[in-house]
């Protein structure tokens, strides 16, 4: 996991305690991985247990001493822009062929474009990436080790709703002004 290697990258959150109340293994269970295998789906995220990023959230242990420890899964695809344009051109080529016209409308190409790209999505295997977050409950800070900006922006928009409040991104000039 990668809040256990020798060095990380890590951003802090703090929690209300309002919202602290809402961070439950329940409620990090109804937000778990749903995995995009099979869909046209560019992404798919949610939590998973810290250890295994494929295993099972059901039966997990979240609860570790005061600290609920999991992992933020992100499963990406993407087609390569080479082959999305190699496979539109053949089927612009063919759709122009079978109305036996000279040029195709935006929106009829955008259609296009689309439907060849769900085709290659489907077919196109995810990549998967785990973040670890631990989150300590006796004082509502939440630990995430990235500092990906994306990673960060879709991480702080999903826990909104699975914890039921807004987080406090803390900067270290923050973390210096707490301890005191």
């Amino acid at each position: 996991m990668s809040l256990m290697k020798s060095s990380i990258s890590l951003t802090i959150y703090r929690l209300e305690p309002s919202t602290l109340a809402n961070v439950t293994g329940d409620a990090i269970r109804r937000f778990a991985f749903r995995s995009i295998d099979n869909t046209p789906d560019e992404k798919g995220y949610g939590f998973v247990p810290e250890d295994d990023m494929f295993a099972d959230l059901e039966t997990s242990i979240l609860e570790r001493g005061r600290y609920m420890s999991f992992g933020f899964r992100i499963d990406t695809r993407k087609v390569p822009s080479a082959i999305l344009k190699k496979h539109l051109a053949e089927m612009t080529r063919d759709e122009l062929q079978r109305q036996g016209k000279t040029f195709l409308s935006k929106s009829r190409k955008k259609e296009l474009k689309d439907l060849c790209k769900s085709r290659h999505l489907s077919k196109t295997e995810p990549r998967p990436s785990m973040t670890g977050i631990a989150v300590d409950t006796s004082n509502g800070l939440v630990y995430v080790a990235s500092t990906s900006k994306s990673t960060l922006e879709l991480f702080e928009n999903y826990a909104k709703p699975a914890f039921g409040g807004e987080m406090e991104r803390m900067y270290p000039s923050t973390l210096s002004a707490s301890d005191s």
